[in-house]
Order: C-alpha cells, then sequence, then structure tokens
C-alpha cells in the first residue's frame, strides 16, 4: 500500500442521484442556535443602496450601526432563532436603508440581508423608527431579525 495517495472518483452529472434532505425539528434548531451564536456581541449594520454581496466591500452610505448584545439571539423555537433583548440604537445619518449587515464580535461581516419596513419574501431586517421611509439622522432605530433554518433542501 502506498502511503499518501489519495483516490478520487467523479461522478458525471447525468449520472447523480437528487435527494431531498430532511431535519427534523431538533437539528434545524440546534443549526440555527449555532448560527445566532456566531452574532454575539458583534454588529449590527445598516448601509443605503443595494447589496453588494456578501463577500463584496460595503458599499451606500453608512446609516447607523447597532452593538448586538451576548447572546443576540434566544432560544430556538421550530428551526428559528429571534433577537435575544431588543436590537436599538441611535441613527448615524438621514437616508433610506437598503441594505443590512450581520458582523461577528470581530468585525467581519457575515450575513447580508435587504432592509425592509415589514417582513417580504427571502431575509430581511425589520426596522421600526422609518418617517417616509428614511431614517433620520439622530433618531432611534429598533430593528426585528430572526434567523430560520429550512426543513429541507434538494442535494446531489
Amino acid at each position: 500500500m502506498r502511503s499518501g495517495w489519495g483516490f478520487c472518483r467523479f461522478t458525471p452529472p447525468e449520472n447523480r442521484i437528487m435527494a431531498e434532505l430532511q431535519l427534523n425539528t431538533a437539528h434545524r434548531s440546534a443549526i440555527a442556535t449555532a448560527i445566532g451564536s456566531i452574532f454575539n456581541a458583534g454588529a449590527f449594520v445598516v448601509r443605503s443602496g443595494s447589496r453588494p454581496g456578501a463577500n463584496e466591500t460595503a458599499t451606500g452610505t453608512l446609516l447607523a450601526s447597532l452593538t448586538l448584545p451576548n447572546p443576540a439571539f434566544g432560544a430556538a423555537s421550530s428551526g428559528t432563532v429571534s433577537e435575544a433583548s431588543a436590537w436599538t440604537g441611535t441613527v448615524a445619518a438621514t437616508g433610506a436603508p437598503g441594505h443590512c449587515r450581520l458582523q461577528n464580535t470581530g468585525g467581519t461581516q457575515i450575513r447580508e440581508m435587504d432592509a425592509a419596513e415589514a417582513p417580504g419574501s427571502g431575509e430581511t431586517a425589520i426596522f421600526d423608527g422609518l418617517v417616509d421611509g428614511d431614517l433620520i439622522e439622530g433618531g432611534s432605530l429598533s430593528v426585528e431579525y430572526d434567523i430560520t433554518q429550512p426543513e429541507g433542501d434538494t442535494v446531489a
């Protein structure tokens, strides 16, 4: 037997079997809890404009940066975690919130989502404190945010 040699087999896409992955509630809750713990004592950053992409440099005007509590999220329920306590802060600049980023305690951007006044499709942060769609410098900001681990997905 040779030492240091590995074996890898390539399966062409036409020969792959697609399967649906199903997670039970306890597993979904454990994943949501683990994801939420990444943001303990991190930051929730609000910027104007559209999302540049989770791996891209921040764009738009910095409207607010809220320091998150530790823990940032409460106990999971049915695969969902919600903020552990109120995420509130003061608005740094006037403008319409376009996107938000969640950062870990080291300031690394981990998650990015659209900003909204009300829940929509996809991952959104919901704001209280908007005046005609804008955050106003010096005003208060309150944010609602959940992380939900889906029940299943299709895998190859």
